[in-house]
């Protein structure tokens, strides 16, 4: 009887351990943008914050060539110091990112990490987990300060960057990153931010149930509304009208239609726009879309995914509407769109939507479409 209660004791105390190494390894939320300009970060970072069930937290921006950044193990909706920068008008920048977790883990773990290398202060955020890297991926001059994997990973990127020699960034030294990257992804998953004041470098090989998001951001500026937060803001009041960017979060933090990055490709932003990507850019597909289109495409709906996808040939205005079979208006859609495939979720988790096949109707560029679609909710 007694060695039956220690039998469940260790199998409990296991349990409870690989629950506590799924959440360290996976657990980490990040946002960050690239802007043609300084604009305001301070309303990012009080919506990023609403993220439930975060004790600790940290930022790093770029006010000129030199980084700021700050960190708290502590929630921060509780934190002095986030509300403080809540309210921090100085907090304008052209490249910002900021992590939150759910565990504390000292201030030698705490994230963004930063180094000074070439007369350059890099930062860096990180979500994943490696194992049996170190023999691999050794070390050069960079060493870590506390014993997260991240931590490692940026120091021997930093590392490998020094022995390569890099000044500026140019697109050959973009595309000798990304083997980089994918080395290290022999040894597990990750996703991150990662800058040096200039350049925004975003990379994720993360499965599609952990995505990392992205959005374009220009003028003209409306009215957002903040999910976690509940709350609505003005973009118009944050963002000057030249002001233009794209957005990179690892979960939705607006009702907007936030694109996926494609998995195990580096993109790399400048001033607001794409400088480098690998062969699969942002948004493009991950495979079998080795063609372009001529015109507007609507594409066929695959299995039963509650979206649309479509290819423009170029910047255009696009809209559709989902409707039942007799014709009724469920739901509209209009929006501007870059050249390029885009991937268009739609909510069908309310009562107007049954399990039927239902009527897709797109518009762009003077083309208009008719697709039918399955539409299943489990």
């Amino acid at each position: 009887m007694a060695g039956g209660c220690v039998e469940k004791f260790i199998v409990l105390k296991t349990l409870v351990l690989v629950i506590s190494l799924i959440f360290i390894s996976v657990g980490d939320d990040f946002v960050g943008f690239c802007f043609n300009e300084p604009v305001q970060a301070r309303h990012i970072f009080s919506m990023f914050s609403h993220i439930k069930n975060r004790d600790t937290w940290g930022v790093a921006f770029y006010p000129d060539a030199s980084l700021q950044y700050f960190q708290a193990q502590k929630n921060p909706l509780k934190c002095k110091l986030a509300q403080f920068l809540t309210n921090y008008s100085s907090l304008k920048t052209s490249i910002f990112m900021g992590q939150s977790g759910i565990r504390a883990e000292g201030h030698v773990n705490a994230q963004p990490f930063q180094r000074e290398l070439n007369k350059n202060r890099y930062s860096f955020v990180f979500s994943g987990n490696l194992t049996n890297y170190q023999q691999s991926l050794p070390l050069k001059r960079f060493k870590p300060i506390g014993n997260s994997v991240g931590e490692y990973l940026f120091c021997y990127l930093l590392g490998e960057i020094e022995q390569r020699n890099i000044q500026s960034w140019t697109k050959d030294d973009c595309a000798w990153f990304q083997g980089i990257l994918q080395r290290a992804n022999e040894f597990g998953h990750f996703s991150f931010l990662f800058s040096e004041g200039e350049y925004l470098f975003v990379y994720t090989d993360r499965s599609l149930k952990e995505k990392l998001f992205w959005l374009r951001r220009s003028n003209p500026y409306g009215m957002v509304h903040f999910v976690d937060a509940n709350r609505d803001v003005d973009l118009s009041t944050v963002y000057p009208a030249s002001a233009h960017g794209f957005m990179f979060s690892s979960k939705a933090l607006t009702t907007e239609q936030w694109g996926i990055i494609a998995v195990n490709r580096l993109a790399v932003f400048k001033k607001g726009s794409v400088y480098w990507e690998a062969v699969n850019p942002i948004n493009k597909p991950t495979q079998g879309r080795s063609h372009t289109y001529a015109k507007p495409t609507l594409l066929p709906q695959r299995s039963a995914e509650q979206c649309i996808r479509f290819f423009l040939p170029q910047g255009m205005s696009v809209s559709w509407e989902l409707c039942n079979l007799k014709g009724v208006i469920l739901k509209r859609y209009s929006a501007q769109f870059d050249e390029g495939y885009h991937r268009v979720g739609f909510n069908t988790s309310n009562t107007a939507f049954g399990n039927s096949v239902y009527l897709v109707r797109f518009r762009a560029g003077g083309i208009s479409e008719y697709q039918k679609r399955i539409v299943v909710n489990n």
